[in-house]
This record gives C-alpha cells, sequence and structure tokens, in this order.
C-alpha cells in the first residue's frame, strides 16, 4: 500500500512529534489532582492549574522582553532572527545556523532567475535546494523541514550565505514562532473578528510595572543615599504619572489597587465553600482498645480477687481458733445470728 500522491515527495522527518493528547493533559495537571478528590476539590485544582499556567506565561513574557539573546556568529541574519523570534524558537534557529557551516553549497543549475544549489557532508547526505530571485523571494528544500516545523533548515540557511541573503523572508517567518504573535486581530472559524481581552492587557501592564517596581526597591534600599535617589525619581515619576492621566481624562476608582473596579468585581463574586455534613460511621462506637490496656485491666482484677480470697482465709482461722477455745472451757458457742443482733 503506498501513499498517496501528495506524500511521495515528502518523508517524515525526526522534527514530527508522536505526543498524545492524554499524557499532554496529564503534565498539565500534574500536582493539582488525585485520583481520589472531591467535586469542589477537583473544580479548586483546575483553577490552580490554569492560574500557574498563566503565571509562568507571564513570567516568559516578562523575560523576553526584557532579556536579549546572545549571539554567537554575530551574523546579519542571526542579529534579525533574535529580535523576531521567540526565545525557544531563537535557540532551534541557532541550532540550524551553527549546522549549516559544516555543509559544502555548490550550485550546478540556474535557469531564468531560479537556481538550484547542492548541499552536502558526504556523498550520503546530499540535499537539492530550489531559490527564486524573483519579485518575492521562493525557496524550497528536498528535506521538507519547514513544511514539517515551520523553521528553516541549515540548508537553506547555507544557501543564504552563500547567495548573500541576510533577511529572513516575512513569507518563511511564521506568525505563531515570533514576538508578536499575540497582537493582532483573532478571527473564528467564520471570519467573524474577536474582540480583545482588554483585562488580559491591564493584568500584563500591571505585572511589568510591579516587576520594575519591585527591582528598584530592592536595590535602592541598600543603603541611605541610593535610598534618597530612589525616592525622588519615585516622586517624580508618580507626578508624571498623574499629569498623563490628566490628559487622557482616564478615571480610577482605587489608586491603591492597579486592577481598580475588575479586582473588586472579582472579589464580589466570591463564594464561601463550606465543608460537607458528616455521616454517622457504622459500628458500636466504641474506641478499640490496645492489648496493653486489656492485660492492665485483667492484672488489676487478678489482684482484687486474691485479695478477696486471703480475707476469706483469715476469717476462717479466727474463727476455728475461738471455736477451739471454747472447746478448751467445755462450751461450744456460735457466732449470733440476725435475730439476736
Amino acid at each position: 500500500m503506498g501513499f498517496p500522491r501528495i506524500l511521495r515527495d515528502y518523508f517524515f522527518v525526526r522534527d514530527m512529534s508522536t505526543t498524545q493528547r492524554s499524557e499532554s493533559i496529564n503534565k498539565f495537571f500534574k500536582g493539582f489532582l488525585r485520583r481520589k478528590m472531591m467535586l469542589m476539590d477537583f473544580v479548586q485544582g483546575v483553577e490552580k492549574a490554569l492560574i500557574r499556567r498563566r503565571e509562568k506565561e507571564i513570567e516568559v513574557d516578562f523575560k523576553m522582553n526584557n532579556v536579549h539573546p546572545s549571539l554567537m556568529l554575530h551574523m546579519p541574519i542571526e542579529e534579525e532572527a533574535s529580535k523576531l523570534y521567540t526565545p525557544a524558537m531563537f535557540a532551534k534557529f541557532q541550532e540550524e545556523l551553527l549546522g549549516s557551516l559544516r555543509y559544502k553549497c555548490e550550485k550546478i543549475e540556474e535557469n531564468e532567475g531560479i537556481a538550484v544549489y547542492k548541499c552536502w557532508i558526504s556523498e550520503r547526505d546530499v540535499r537539492l535546494v530550489k531559490i527564486c530571485f524573483a519579485s518575492s523571494l521562493l525557496v524550497s528544500c528536498t528535506c521538507y523541514k519547514f513544511e514539517f516545523t515551520g523553521l528553516l533548515c541549515r540548508h537553506i540557511l547555507k544557501v543564504f550565505v552563500v547567495a548573500n541573503v541576510d533577511n529572513i523572508p516575512r513569507e518563511y517567518m511564521l506568525k505563531r514562532w515570533i514576538r508578536d504573535a499575540k497582537y493582532g486581530k483573532v478571527f473564528d472559524e467564520n471570519d467573524q473578528y474577536i474582540e480583545e481581552d482588554c483585562q488580559a492587557h491591564l493584568t500584563l501592564r500591571y505585572s511589568s510595572v510591579s516587576h520594575e517596581a519591585s527591582d528598584i526597591a530592592t536595590k535602592g534600599s541598600c543603603s541611605i543615599e541610593v535610598y534618597k535617589v530612589a525616592m525622588h525619581w519615585f516622586r517624580r515619576t508618580r507626578e508624571e504619572v498623574e499629569k498623563a492621566i490628566k490628559m487622557q481624562n482616564i478615571e480610577i476608582s482605587n489608586s491603591n489597587n492597579g486592577l481598580g473596579s475588575s479586582q473588586q468585581a472579582i472579589t464580589s463574586t466570591e463564594v464561601t465553600n463550606h465543608d460537607p455534613p458528616l455521616a454517622k460511621c457504622k459500628g458500636n462506637g466504641k474506641r478499640k482498645k490496645a492489648f496493653w490496656e486489656k492485660n492492665h485491666k485483667k492484672g488489676k482484677s487478678k489482684v482484687v480477687d486474691d485479695g478477696l480470697k486471703g480475707l476469706a482465709l483469715n476469717g476462717q482461722e479466727l474463727l476455728g481458733q475461738a471455736m477451739r477455745v471454747d472447746l478448751a472451757n467445755d462450751s461450744v458457742s456460735y457466732p449470733p445470728t440476725m435475730g439476736e443482733l
């Protein structure tokens, strides 16, 4: 059984993933859900997992916007990729760019603006790259890495270096791999514009300002002189911010709360969760005693029984002595009865 016609010129590469959906979901909820838990605990665990995922996303966005990745080759195409790609994708791009240095490249054909290059390390590993220098730069490789992963392969990057191409064509830079992937208009399956979540952008701005202020507060408290400088510029910054607010006619309900009325709306919808009623357990309800408690009780009762037996024997001995004394006096006396008393 052969492949369909559309897949005859392609083959599966190592970058394809076979991870099942259930495995990613289990990793997402790991540490928040258990096999045996109440329904209310399950809902709260899902909410905590979503909040944790959102916090990690905000931390990655903050690090991406404030930390510039390091360059290895300092090539123009590498500098452009560092400004456009996300840190994770830029690391993969650097790996492909470094791998391209191992390849040899040679132009084997050129016809009407279309050139064919041969890239190889050994004769067993040969790739052909077609590049078209028309109004828009078009390129393709026989490894089909871009068709599977959306990232340019090392063979195309080698041809770019040989052909003095310093910029990545925008057609080969997918939006989901760039830094500005979250910005812009989003359309649903019916081509309807989805309105952006203003509260999400407000949260990002609040988180960014909080991180900056926390960093300044940590460094500004190291000495009195640095503290005075930090407080001076804090006051200046507050004045500038208040001027900008007045110029834009922005109303802030609570100046001490960065989220304003949205945070109040969230707190007003909080619901108190009560514990469920306790069910009566089966059984007699008595505590099960330990073995040493049982032995202690048995030992105590044995001592009491021995004491009673000792009293009984002493009474019989006293009675026998009294009877012997009476017999010696030729008279027998018996203990008085209840009637005589």
